[in-house]
């Protein structure tokens, strides 16, 4: 299952299905903790359950909820673990680690929800090849909440919301088709995310009205999605694909950053990756680094003083893209045979960059309603082709063939 959705929705969804799954009655164990004051510690430790359930509550400050659950049933059959923990209150600590194998709908499941300051969560997970594991994680009321996930196995589905400022979320995910969704919401918040493996999801939404919101997020395998939204100043966004068959952004969401400034660098190597993005605002930095075979890039740049920088190397490479403003910069890169570019420029006093090499290059660049604008287009291939349109005055084009 591929959750294809950012924000409340995609969230909802991987809490409720943690709240709402069942431990079969039979051969499993329950405990429950409530505690109310400060300083308090909670510890279950269920490792020779058949399936089991844990639920901690305390309400206060500096508490410590631990959680230890791992199957025996080694053979199949319907073991779950899930695990339920609520704290209020600040300086808290949640630890949650879950190992089974033994189910092929449902294997682990962790629910978490922290109201306060300073608190920390981290979870371990560890399914079977068939078996997924749910985590859902909250961190509300409260700013310096952090949030650490690892996971192993398929079909596992992590969703961490943040809702204070200079938050810290962080998970792993190794195994195929896993699933990730994070909202942060206040300044300063910092998400990274590692996948390894196949047919893997990203999707990430930081819309603090403050500054310096940083994502970073690596995936090494093949046919995995990065679904990424930034609205915020300041905001960098890191993405690194290795692999073939792989897209940031696509035709259901593209990548979005929104910044004042901002920053967004992305490396895609292998052949078929893919890029549709927009970014918008005011000294925006777009860095994309393509290499491999038939990889496409679409990109949308509108506001002042933005830049694109573009480097695909290999054969039958696409680019298609397009900035509007004034004082725009595209510094733009294609090695390898029969590559494309198309860019579409729109205001004035905007700057265009061209290298292509090897054979059949083809670059084709728009100018229009606009003034000192300037094309310079290198082209150091056989049967390459360049075309200039520019509307305005005071214009510059330089082809060299």
């Amino acid at each position: 299952m591929r959750i294809k959705l950012l924000g409340g929705v995609g969230l909802a969804i991987i809490f409720s299905a943690v709240a709402s799954a069942e431990v079969p009655d039979l051969e499993t164990v329950r405990s429950e903790i409530n505690q109310f004051d400060l300083d308090q510690t909670a510890e279950v430790d269920q490792t020779e359950a058949y399936g089991a359930l844990s639920v901690i509550e305390q309400n206060g400050s500096t508490n410590e909820a631990i959680i230890v659950q791992k199957d025996s049933a080694n053979d199949g059959g319907d073991a779950v673990l899930t695990s339920l923990i609520y704290q209020t209150g600040s300086d808290n600590y949640a630890s949650v680690d879950q190992n089974t194998d033994a189910s092929d709908d449902f294997s682990n499941g962790s629910l978490i929800i922290q109201d306060g300051a300073d608190s920390s969560v981290i979870v371990s997970q560890d399914g079977g090849a068939s078996d997924p594991n749910l985590v859902g994680v909250y961190q509300g009321a409260g700013s310096d909440n952090a949030t650490t996930v690892y996971q192993s196995g398929d079909a596992n589905i992590t969703g961490i919301a943040q809702v204070g400022d200079r938050g810290f979320a962080s998970v792993v995910q190794t195994g195929e088709s896993n699933n990730v969704v994070a909202v942060q919401t206040g300044q300063s918040d910092n998400f990274t995310a590692d996948q390894t493996g196949d047919f893997n999801l990203i999707g990430i939404l930081q819309s603090g009205t403050g500054a310096n919101n940083y994502a970073t997020v690596t995936q090494t395998g093949d046919f995995n999605s990065v679904i990424a939204d930034q609205a915020t100043d300041e905001g960098v966004l890191s993405i690194e694909q290795i692999g073939t068959n792989n897209e940031v952004g696509g035709a259901e969401s593209a990548f979005k950053q929104t910044v004042n400034p901002g920053n967004a660098h992305i490396m895609q190597v292998g052949d078929y990756n893919s890029l549709t993005g927009i970014q918008s605002g005011f000294r925006t930095e777009f860095t994309l680094v393509q290499t491999g075979d038939q990889n496409s890039a679409t990109l949308d740049q509108s506001g002042r003083k933005g830049e694109i920088s573009l480097t695909q190397t290999g054969s039958l490479n696409m680019a298609e893209l397009n900035q509007r403003g004034r004082r725009n910069t595209s510094l733009l890169e294609q090695n390898g045979s029969a590559n494309s570019l198309f860019l579409d420029q729109a205001g004035t006093d905007n700057l265009v960059d061209i290298h292509q090499s090897a054979d059949e290059a083809y670059a084709s660049v728009k100018q229009e309603s606009g003034y000192d604008n300037a094309v310079f287009i290198s082209q150091e291939s056989f049967g390459a082709y360049a075309t200039v349109i520019q509307n305005g005055h005071a214009n510059i084009a330089t082809i060299r063939q």
